[in-house]
């Protein structure tokens, strides 16, 4: 979506395709509510990266990409458990999420070596 003619457009319709792209991406797995808290939730002045996991340990890396607990974002929704522990990532003994219930975050992610927003969404395997 990273283009003249999408910055444009209007925020309605920028909503729309951001809408129908998080359809499509998470093979319909959102509910409708959810997909609607992440439209109210970004800016239409940005683009994003949209990265969608379904493996708890894969989410949390993303989530955690220099091995430390700093989440640098906002939680849309779903639920981040950021405890005391001193190791991040996620282990069924000890998780720093839900790994039932879907989640989304808004971050910033490196992508082609320049720092870009980013919407990560976790939808758990029961939901695809």
């Amino acid at each position: 979506m990273m283009n003249k003619a999408f910055m444009q457009q209007s925020t309605a319709q920028k909503a729309l395709k951001l809408d129908a792209v998080l359809r499509n991406r998470t093979n319909n797995a959102l509910e409708s509510e959810e997909i609607r808290t992440i439209i109210r939730h970004v800016s239409p002045m940005f683009q994003y990266v949209i990265d969608v996991y379904s493996d708890p340990q894969a989410y949390c890396e993303a989530l955690f990409p220099d091995g430390t607990q700093n989440l640098y974002g906002k939680v849309i929704f779903g639920n981040i458990i950021l405890d005391n522990r001193r190791t991040t990532g996620y282990s069924p003994d000890s998780p720093v999420m839900d790994e039932n219930t879907a989640a989304a975050i808004i971050t910033k992610t490196e992508c082609d070596g320049q720092l870009k927003n980013a919407i990560i969404i976790y939808v758990p395997e029961h939901q695809l």
